[in-house]
């Protein structure tokens, strides 16, 4: 009698487990390793540590992946882990290019990607200048602002990310490229108030 009174109450204690507080105990478990937790659990702990992931909501592998990477603050990380980023938001829909300065003009007069350098057979510098291209047929531009303060704390404070939203016409021999919307990224680290002196 007292093993089946036991018993019973046992198996009232875990249906009501499983039914109100599985799925909760569950997520706090998670917690300590967010990136392996459901859906929703995930996608939180990601806007909450600042990565933008609208587009990648059901690409859970990915976005598992990415904030887990992103989580670690590799200071090296760079452009490998921009490249995986945009990789998840636009498949195959995107360049990332770094441009350089032609060494007789004024800087950002003459910024162009390593092939034209080389092609111009002038002395060129490399810039701290980034050119993000997106060419992914689903961005229309605005899609993209979403994301501006992820892909710049990704590629470091030394980098200035120009963003470029691009078309694609024509055939794979002769293609023919309009940029839509193109700018580069400002932000205001600090701001003072009052007078600043050099020491003496």
């Amino acid at each position: 009698m007292t093993e089946e009174l036991e018993q019973a109450w046992k198996t009232v204690f875990l249906n009501v487990f499983k039914s109100m507080l599985w799925e909760k105990q569950r997520d706090l478990l998670h917690y300590g390793s967010p990136h392996l937790a459901r859906q929703t659990l995930l996608t939180r702990f990601a806007l909450n540590d600042g990565l933008s992931v609208m587009r990648a909501d059901s690409e859970n592998d990915r976005l598992r992946y990415l904030l887990k990477a992103w989580r670690v603050k590799n200071p090296k990380r760079g452009f490998h882990f921009l490249r995986t980023y945009l990789q998840m938001l636009y498949p195959n829909g995107f360049n990332i290019e770094q441009l350089w300065q032609e060494s007789g003009k004024a800087y950002t007069t003459a910024l162009v990607t390593k092939e034209e350098a080389e092609r111009k057979q002038i002395p060129h510098w490399l810039t701290s200048r980034v050119r993000i291209s997106i060419t992914d047929i689903s961005e229309d531009g605005q899609q993209i602002l979403q994301y501006i303060s992820t892909i710049q704390s990704v590629i470091g404070a030394r980098f200035v990310a120009e963003l470029t939203v691009k078309r694609e016409f024509g055939n794979k021999n002769n293609p023919s490229k309009l940029v839509v919307a193109s700018g580069f990224t400002a932000f205001n680290l600090m701001s003072f108030q009052g007078e600043c002196r050099l020491p003496k």
